[in-house]
């Protein structure tokens, strides 16, 4: 990467350079492959069952290691760090072998597992071996949550939080086995945004009719999150935080109400060509920040009430 895209020397570039193996090539790999390139990391190697369907794509990143098993991917010495992209239903499957077999940081889109018995197994084996373990909710780098959180200090924050989950859509269009899986798949990342936002920790769980709430505090009149399934709309959060008002659309989309008018103050889709929050994040792993996407044990909570749900 040059100096004028991250304002470093060649010297520290030097120091902070990762080489990571991907395992798995698909749509979500891609992502982070074009903000790798965009930072002129080199993809050390890429662990695919069907090289030939990938060809193309892993000669466009110009990757050099090639292959088809993960153990012998993984006893490879020329990578520094793990990303695993594989299906959504595989993953949980895998990461017990990968986590066994490197001595690397593994980093995990989500979700890494489908149940919370699964997800405490998979953390009792990354404590066993002393493993530091991701999973990638990239949206907590979203800049609405730094803008909102450096609002937010000393502060407490008021929030109503709408999310419209569309199950039969998910589940006729992408994949029947998402019907008992949405609960980890997406809905885990949108509480998780909301969640960590605020650093708040959920406290209880009710189900009114056909609406899901987590609740966030005691009073249950704010600091909530509804849930619904196929209904319209996208999700939505009003928010307050001294006397501004906030209002988050699509997640994508942060406004601020005042004197009665919403005004656009964030757009993630706009301020880079990257999937928004990926590029921050790259950023932050290659210079060795502070990382603040969760590891497996921060998400225990969160699986424990995802299984409240039914889908």
């Amino acid at each position: 990467m040059n100096s004028q895209k991250n304002g470093v020397s060649s010297t520290k570039k030097a120091k902070t350079k990762i080489k990571p193996l991907f395992i798995g090539f698909g749509t979500q790999a891609l992502e982070y492959a074009r903000v790798m390139d965009y930072y002129n990391i080199n993809i050390e190697g890429v662990c695919v069952r069907n090289l030939n369907k990938y060809q193309k794509k892993i000669d466009k990143y110009k990757i050099k290691n090639h292959y088809i098993d993960i153990e012998k991917a993984l006893n490879d010495k020329k990578f520094n760090c793990v990303f695993v992209f594989l299906p959504w239903n595989i993953i949980e499957k895998k990461i017990s072998k990968i986590i066994k077999l490197t001595k690397r940081p593994i980093f995990v889109e989500k979700p890494i597992a489908l149940s919370s018995k699964k997800l405490n197994q998979i953390y009792k084996l990354s404590k066993k071996f002393n493993k530091k373990v991701y999973v990638l909710y990239n949206r907590r780098y979203f800049q609405s949550v730094e803008f909102l959180k450096n609002k937010i200090k000393n502060k407490r924050p008021l929030f109503q939080t709408f999310i419209p989950e569309k199950k039969n859509f998910l589940i006729k269009n992408f994949d029947k086995r998402l019907k008992k899986n949405i609960r980890f798949h997406l809905t885990s990342h949108w509480i998780d945004f909301f969640s960590f936002l605020f650093n708040k920790k959920i406290l209880s769980f009710q189900k009114k009719n056909k609406q899901y709430f987590f609740y966030f505090s005691k009073n249950r009149k704010s600091n909530f999150i509804k849930l619904e399934y196929d209904v319209s709309g996208f999700i939505e959060s009003k928010i307050k935080i001294g006397k501004k008002n906030y209002y988050f659309n699509k997640l994508e989309c942060l406004y601020e109400f005042k004197n009665n008018k919403k005004k656009l103050l964030i757009n993630e889709n706009r301020l880079n060509k990257f999937k928004p929050g990926i590029k921050k994040l790259i950023y932050s792993i290659k210079n060795k920040k502070k990382l603040i996407i969760p590891r497996i044990h921060q998400l225990r909570r969160l699986y424990f009430f995802l299984e409240k749900l039914p889908y």
